[in-house]
């Protein structure tokens, strides 16, 4: 059964001013922060309440700006959790962070790329920082701490995508994570692709995984392309843009066995102690108060941590790839204002043309050769 990931933001405080961050996250002295005490009391009802294992994610913000960040991770140890990291890709995260990482244990620590060196300095909003990153993945080899790479899908970083692929390979990262656009945040004024363009790096990403273990976020149509590639094949100009630069095998049937599928359910808390499906997704399910859990998680625990098929829009609900996607909740909400219409980026969904055709009127990738 999948795990419950259990993302939890520790702050909103960050020395990076990146372009799509959800939280639009900054050095705000005011922003709130959890306190020990409310995350221990979170997490162990929500071990107690579920039947899944639960992993936790330890997000901001930028982590390392917390003082108190191992207490953070001899907690998740306490509760027999195992736990992940995902700070900034800064200064902040130098040799006694990685080692109190390796040290308690942590399953695996994230570092973003969004683009290599200006591009990845530009959405980040901070000079130094790509070279931070490779600082950070370099260390963490050394001292064999489970490393994966995230990186954001969007209109203005996905022209370097085929360049942060060979750089993963040539420092052997096992892993990359690739965030589709949610426009929340700063994120708000970035620019998306299209339902074509994302089914054309979804076909590209299925022969990565061949090399690489590939996972995405708000990019569920993933799990459909990597069961059923020959019959979901539409490969438009960027697909063939991407697959140029990067030299991936043409043969759709040449990837290793599925390994996006049940990644895992999501909940989130957030730093002022709200609780949310995703990060990505303020649907409020209630406030951590020292009460146990909210009535409105428990109903979406009972739900598998899920929203009931028949709520959500047809394009959605009817498809025959449902269980296998769902659709991005997240998307749908950014779009439309409601987090149970149908996912507006997925190729199959005929509601895209109408709700996104004022945002890409005068817009273009910048992919072409």
């Amino acid at each position: 059964m999948p795990p419950v990931l259990a993302f939890i933001e520790l702050t909103r405080k960050c020395d990076l001013l990146c372009m799509h961050c959800r939280a639009s996250a900054g050095m705000d002295s005011n922003a709130p922060e959890l306190a020990l005490s409310r995350v221990a009391e979170f997490l162990g009802a929500l071990k107690s309440e579920s039947n899944r294992n639960i992993h936790v994610i330890y997000t901001g913000g930028n982590i390392a700006l917390r003082s108190d960040i191992v207490d953070f991770m001899k907690l998740s140890r306490s509760l027999g959790m195992t736990f992940s990291l995902s700070p900034s890709p800064s200064s902040l995260v130098n040799t006694d962070f990685l080692k109190a990482a390796k040290d308690n244990g942590a399953s695996s620590m994230s570092v973003s790329i969004d683009g290599v060196e200006s591009t990845h300095d530009r959405i980040r909003g901070v000079s130094g920082s790509f070279h931070h990153a490779i600082r950070i993945l370099d260390q963490a080899k050394a001292m064999r701490l489970p490393v994966q790479v995230n990186t954001l899908v969007a209109g203005e970083t996905v022209s370097e995508l085929p360049k942060i692929y060979g750089k993963l390979v040539e420092m052997q990262v096992p892993v990359w994570e690739l965030f589709f656009l949610i426009n929340t945040g700063r994120g708000d004024s970035m620019q998306d692709l299209r339902p074509q363009e994302m089914e054309d790096v979804i076909h590209w990403l299925v022969h990565l995984s061949r090399n690489i273990r590939i996972r995405t976020v708000e990019a569920p149509f993933y799990n459909r392309v990597l069961v059923s590639p020959c019959e979901t094949i539409r490969y438009g100009n960027l697909y063939k843009y991407l697959h140029g630069m990067s030299q991936t095998p043409a043969n759709p049937e040449d990837h290793h066995p599925p390994t996006g599928l049940h990644r895992g359910k999501t909940i989130f808390l957030a730093s002022d102690g709200n609780v949310f499906p995703s990060g990505f997704l303020p649907v409020s399910l209630g406030s951590v108060d020292g009460k146990g859990l909210p009535p409105a998680l428990k109903e979406y625990m009972r739900n598998d941590f899920s929203f009931p098929r028949e709520s959500i829009g047809p394009e959605c609900s009817l498809c025959p790839f449902f269980d296998l996607c769902g659709g991005s909740r997240a998307r749908a909400l950014a779009y439309t204002g409601s987090h149970l219409s149908s996912d507006p980026g997925c190729i199959m969904c005929s509601e895209f043309p109408v709700i996104k055709q004022s945002l890409h009127n005068g817009r273009a990738v910048e992919y072409e050769h």
